[in-house]
């Protein structure tokens, strides 16, 4: 299991993106379900990242190197970059979850009941950070 420690740094409206030089790691959105979820994640490659539920202001916070490299192992173990950029639903339904994430450019987009195995860890290391630091 993937334990994440973060240290909020900022809550500011309308704060400013990182410096151009750090690069994005991940991206990540969560929509859908039954309450209408829209969650974003970003991660900067210094560990910069922005969190954000329904629209909110971000919550920054600071990842550090040693919860990066973790991030970037669950990612290499998914083989992630072997992954078809879409995986939809099995079968037709409602209140599904459609995930898009991006990781060093690649993006994978999927929907419940079609997520890989591969990328099921991934998926909920990025809800977890979600979860923690979002705006309840």
């Amino acid at each position: 299991m993937l334990i994440l420690m973060l240290v909020t740094l900022i809550l500011v409206p309308g704060c400013i993106a990182p410096p151009v030089e750090n690069a994005i790691l991940v991206e990540y959105q969560r929509t859908g379900g039954i309450a209408g979820f829209n969650d974003h994640l970003t991660v900067f490659s210094n560990g910069t990242t922005f969190v954000s539920r329904r629209g909110d202001v971000p919550v920054v916070v600071i990842m550090n190197q040693s919860d990066l490299d973790r991030l970037v192992r669950l990612f290499d173990d998914a083989g992630f970059t072997n992954l078809a950029p879409d995986y939809p639903p099995a079968s037709p339904g409602a209140d599904y979850f459609d995930y898009r994430v991006t990781y060093r450019g690649k993006t994978v987009h999927a929907v419940d009941t079609g997520v890989p195995p591969a990328l099921e860890p991934v998926l909920r290391a990025l809800n977890e950070i979600v979860s923690r630091y979002a705006l309840p």
